[in-house]
């Protein structure tokens, strides 16, 4: 008996020796960290190439460092790595940000850019773009995006897309995911009672949409006036589209 518990007093032992190494070695590398100098700048920018509103310059200026990223100019007791992500993510540009560092003090940040689903234009008042979750972002002088435009009658205010405006919302979303409609269509109409009126890249027509509602029948429709009638009249047989009406499609 007492053998074992002597071996187990050494394992008990040994056990607290490596928790204690275990706590030296996590306050040794945090204590280096602190007095380490900042490195070099590791930025990776996701969709970059189809999104150019912000560049690894644009985030440097968000980060407040030197653009010179061989130029030590903080060190790590001087950064919040929390307060850093956050300071990126609150820009409007930009859908999430996740940075890590190494011992030698190098920082490593990971930005993926928000992606334009369509543009609001608004007669009097500044333009503005919203992405596939309906977040508003400002229009920039750097980069235009080739997305849908979306205007109103008579109405300059921002969209409610929590309430009013969620039916807007879904169809813009269900365009912006369709290929075919991505490409072919190039602006919504809002009109004062609440239909949309589409206009498209190919064709001499327009499509009464209707009010945002049963979009996937619309939809339905429209691709079926594409793939049925269209091949059969040609692109310059009608002039309107009215899918509106349940079960019907109205072709002028």
């Amino acid at each position: 008996m007492a053998l074992v518990k002597k071996i187990r007093l050494k394992k008990g032992v040994k056990i607290f020796l490596g928790i204690l190494a275990l706590f030296v070695l996590i306050a040794f590398v945090e204590a280096h960290q602190r007095n380490q100098s900042l490195g070099d700048l590791h930025i990776r920018i996701v969709n970059q190439s189809e999104n150019y509103f912000l560049d690894s310059t644009e985030i440097q200026r968000l980060l407040d460092v030197s653009a010179d990223k061989n130029k030590k100019v903080a060190n790590f007791r001087d950064l919040s790595v929390k307060a850093i992500e956050s300071r990126i993510r609150a820009n409007l540009f930009v859908e999430d940000c996740e940075i890590a560092r190494n011992l030698r003090g190098d920082l490593f940040i990971d930005v993926r850019l928000s992606r334009p689903m369509a543009r609001f234009l608004r007669q009097g008042r500044p333009d503005f773009y919203i992405d596939s979750l309906g977040k508003i972002m400002p229009v920039s002088s750097r980069f235009t995006a080739r997305v849908p435009l979306i205007s109103r009658d008579g109405n300059n205010q921002l969209p409610d897309f929590a309430k009013k405006d969620q039916g807007l919302l879904r169809l813009m979303q269900a365009l912006h995911q369709d290929p075919f409609f991505r490409a072919q269509v190039s602006r919504l109409h809002i009109q004062q009672n609440g239909d949309i009126r589409i206009e498209v890249q190919l064709g001499e027509h327009f499509i009464e949409f209707g009010p945002s509602q049963d979009i996937a029948e619309k939809l339905k429709k429209i691709r079926i006036f594409y793939q049925e009638i269209l091949p059969l009249k040609g692109w310059k047989a009608y002039k309107r589209v009215n899918v509106k009406y349940r079960n019907q499609i109205i072709c002028q």
